[in-house]
C-alpha cells in the first residue's frame, strides 16, 4: 500500500541519515523510494543531502531540479538551476533548467 510505502520511506531516510551519511548511493535511493511512494518534497530533501556528499554530479543536480519542479518547490529550483549553470554553463541540460524557471 501507499501508505506502507510512505512509512518505509520516511524510517529509510532516518536510518540513513543516521547510520550512513556519507553513504550517496544509500541517499540516492531513499529519493527514489520517497519518488515512488509520491513525495517529492521528501526526495528533494534526499538528494540535497546527496548532493551536498557530491557536489559536482550534475545528474543529481538535474534530477533535484526535476524533483523540485514536481513537488511545487519553484523558489529552490530556480537556485538549483541557477547553481548548476554557474557550475556547468555549457551544460545543454544546465541551460534548459535555467529556462524553465523563468
Amino acid at each position: 500500500s501507499i501508505t506502507g510505502l510512505r512509512a518505509r520511506a520516511l524510517q529509510s531516510l532516518l536510518t540513513v541519515s543516521r547510520d550512513h551519511p556519507s553513504n550517496g548511493v544509500a541517499f540516492y535511493n531513499v529519493a527514489a523510494m520517497y519518488n515512488a511512494a509520491g513525495m517529492p518534497r521528501f526526495a528533494a530533501h534526499a538528494l540535497s543531502r546527496l548532493l551536498q556528499l557530491a557536489p559536482n554530479a550534475i545528474e543529481t543536480r538535474a534530477l533535484l531540479y526535476q524533483t523540485q519542479r514536481r513537488a511545487g518547490l519553484d523558489a529552490e529550483a530556480r537556485a538549483t538551476a541557477e547553481a548548476t549553470y554557474g557550475l556547468f554553463p555549457d551544460s545543454r541540460d544546465a541551460i534548459l533548467n535555467l529556462a524553465g524557471t523563468y
